[in-house]
Formats: structure tokens, sequence, C-alpha cells
């Protein structure tokens, strides 16, 4: 539904999530070297979603 019809208020909800999911990433950063390392890939992959769900909410016409 988010791609389909983007509005202002479910974008800002998939921003929050994304956010939220990269803070539960954080807790793994003291954990051993696999854990550490696959903790960073996914904080990294939460931070390129929520830069480019920022993206859609500087233009949301040309986005969508």
């Amino acid at each position: 539904m988010a791609w389909r019809k983007p509005t202002w208020p479910l974008m800002i909800a998939l921003i929050v999530l994304r956010a939220l999911s990269g803070l539960g990433d954080l807790a793994g950063l003291g954990e051993s070297a696999g854990v550490v390392i696959i903790s960073l890939i996914f904080l990294v992959l939460s931070a390129i979603d929520i830069y480019l769900l920022r993206h859609w909410l500087k233009r949301p016409i040309a986005a969508s």
C-alpha cells in the first residue's frame, strides 16, 4: 500500500519504524565479531532506507 499510494502519515510511519529497527541493531554491537558485522550491515541498510524514504518526503510527486 505504501508504494502504490504513498501518503505523508504512511511514509512518516515507515521512517519511524526503520529508525526503531536500526536502534535494535545497536544491541548487537557488544557481541562477538560475527554478530557485530551482521548488526553493522543491517544498521547501514536501515540508514540507506531512511535516506531513500527521506528523499520521498522532499519530492513526493516526483518520487511517486
